[in-house]
């Protein structure tokens, strides 16, 4: 990646929003960012032909395109190109039940932009609930606890929403379109009374209730009310063993990425050790070029700036196409056989007499 203050990243990302939350990570860095955003191939491709981003983060799947087809053309058009997968079916869809529960709430209202949540509990689940739904870009945000304080940390660490503490639960459940209850009370938090009463209050406003509590916190009978849907964790636990499937499934992608990459560092690693032979050379040649030009130059005191420029190009392309081969297989070498590249570093240093690489060569 280069070290200029301006770093260029390219998303390929169907998402706006999880583009947003990257780029929001990134600006962590402390450096000017030049974002550019694709979703398609054709894009992808047209993107690689007119620059050359430091970065590419691809998301996994997208309607019409994945992540796997971004990266052969990756591979195809600018292979050097760091690429990243920032999602992807092995994690992207979270298989926890608090990630599922504000799905679910998402599938059946749509977008929560508008809307007011609660989530009652502030403990791993109720965390991770309220995080969830601060990404999403919930409208507001309410957080209940039996400790106001706790609730009062929890909305500190997502940025915004309000704390409330449990005795205005009649009051949040009126407030809000959506309630997720994640406490660890060993009788029921939301009970028929509450419900009731705050529904009497709000009777044209419909309340999506998700309880994933073990022990659960609502009362069953909360479900006969009217305007009251009610989703126990036995409903979402599905929706859970779904997406571990899921991550299953793509567990032997993953694989071979893993074993692909893992041999391309290998061949890296290893060829590594050819630098102070291949320096040696590189050095070597300079040096004899650099001074035959200055003898010609000084034979020929009535060169022109232009005839000198064509000079010292022309002795930079032969020493570049002489040294090519040398350096290419040299590093071949050292990839796939340790034993034969030795042999040939070896000779390298006695054609060329490469007495500074002698002790940084291959052993």
């Amino acid at each position: 990646i280069s070290k200029t203050n301006e770093l260029s990243v390219l998303f390929v990302e169907d998402s706006a929003l999880d583009m947003e939350l990257s780029v929001h990570e990134l600006k962590g860095l402390g450096r000017k960012l030049s974002v550019t955003c694709v979703s398609a191939a054709d894009a992808l491709r047209g993107t690689l032909a007119r620059s050359n981003p430091d970065v590419i983060l691809s998301d996994f799947s997208m309607p019409g395109f994945s992540g796997m087809h971004a990266l052969e053309i990756v591979r195809e058009m600018a292979p050097d190109i760091p690429f990243i997968f920032v999602s992807g079916t092995i994690g992207e869809e979270s298989a926890s039940v608090a990630t599922a529960a504000v799905d679910s709430i998402e599938e059946q209202l749509g977008s929560l932009e508008d809307r007011c949540a609660a989530v009652i509990g502030a403990g791993a689940m109720g965390r991770s609930a309220a995080r969830r739904l601060r990404s999403r870009g919930v409208g507001t945000l309410l957080v209940a606890n039996r400790t106001h304080t706790r609730a009062q940390e929890l909305i500190g660490e997502i940025g915004s929403g309000i704390a409330h503490d449990l005795t205005e639960l009649v009051s949040i459940l009126e407030a809000a379109d959506v309630v997720i209850s994640s406490t660890e009370a060993s009788t029921f938090v939301l009970t028929t009374n509450d419900v009731a009463e705050a529904m009497a209050r709000r009777p044209e406003r419909p309340l999506l209730i998700l309880d994933i509590a073990v022990p659960r916190d609502s009362d069953p009978d909360i479900a006969d009310i009217e305007g009251v849907t009610l989703l126990d964790i036995d409903t979402l636990k599905s929706v859970v063993d779904d997406r571990l499937e899921r991550r299953r499934q793509a567990i032997p992608q993953v694989e071979e990425i893993i074993v692909e990459y893992l041999e391309r560092f290998r061949t890296w690693y290893q060829a590594r050790t050819t630098v102070p032979t291949i320096a040696a050379l590189t050095e070597r040649a300079e040096a004899i070029r650099t001074a035959e030009i200055e003898r010609l130059f000084a034979r020929l005191p009535d060169l022109t700036p232009r005839e000198r420029m064509l000079i010292v190009g022309s002795s930079l392309t032969m020493l570049s196409k002489l040294l090519h081969p040398a350096v290419t297989t040299i590093r071949e070498k050292a990839g796939s056989d340790r034993s034969e590249a030795l042999a040939f570093t070896r000779l390298l240093d006695e054609l060329f007499s490469l007495d500074g690489a002698q002790n940084g060569r291959l052993r």
